[in-house]
């Protein structure tokens, strides 16, 4: 799987047809991504399972994968921003960094969560947007601001539900991730997904056992 996606990587590296002083982040064409299934039977690993069954204690969805270059303008725009996910009580990203990401590289950031909980009071934070970096100080102290630095591979599992977060603008070198999303088996929004082929489908869904199957059942693949 680690390969397919340091290929993809690669593919946004040297051939992306994006204006990139326009964009400040960056996703494969619909058409790179038929590395799709390796994606799947690595998302539905049963340890991966295991883990996160344990932190939810419920059934969970597998809600999709999105890989993504960060581009190195500095730009405060979307997820660069503080927020909090929404889709459910429970909202699980595996993030896994395809490229080496030091200071300056756009690495995830977060928050503790009982300073979050401060934070959201301080802020009356309750319609769920964005929150700029001077709101932020005057609530958490950066000190409190917990960057997630490391090697190409690393990966960090975060429950984005219940902490504020963002990827810290790049300013030094673009960063390069692929985020795998997890929810309860009933969240409140389900991501739309990739079309994929009734024949591709039958190839992944023999390869799949009734656990895996019931973590796709809402999933809409047509």
């Amino acid at each position: 799987m680690m390969t397919r996606a340091f290929s993809l990587a690669d593919k946004l590296r040297t051939s992306c047809r994006v204006d990139l002083a326009k964009k400040s982040e960056i996703s494969p064409e619909k058409a790179d991504l038929k590395e799709f299934p390796e994606f799947l039977f690595w998302a539905l690993e049963t340890k991966l399972l295991d883990i996160i069954e344990n932190y939810v204690q419920l059934p969970i969805l597998y809600q999709g994968f999105g890989v993504r270059r960060s581009v190195a303008n500095g730009e405060y725009t979307g997820v660069r921003r503080w927020h909090i996910d929404w889709e459910d009580r429970c909202v699980i990203k595996v993030i896994i960094y395809l490229n080496d990401v030091a200071a300056g590289d756009g690495a995830y950031q977060y928050i503790e969560r009982h300073k979050t909980v401060e934070a959201i009071k301080a802020l009356n934070y309750y319609n769920l947007g964005y929150v700029s970096d001077a709101e932020m100080r005057e609530a958490v102290s950066t000190v409190d601001w917990t960057t997630c630095l490391g090697k190409q591979g690393s990966v960090i599992i975060s429950d984005t539900s219940s902490v504020f977060h963002r990827a810290q603008p790049p300013t030094n070198n673009d960063r390069y991730s692929i985020t795998f999303c997890y929810t309860s088996a009933n969240p409140l929004v389900i991501w739309p997904n990739p079309p994929v082929s009734a024949q591709e489908w039958d190839v992944m869904d023999s390869q799949l056992n009734h656990r895996q199957r019931n973590c796709l059942t809402k999933r809409k693949f047509s």
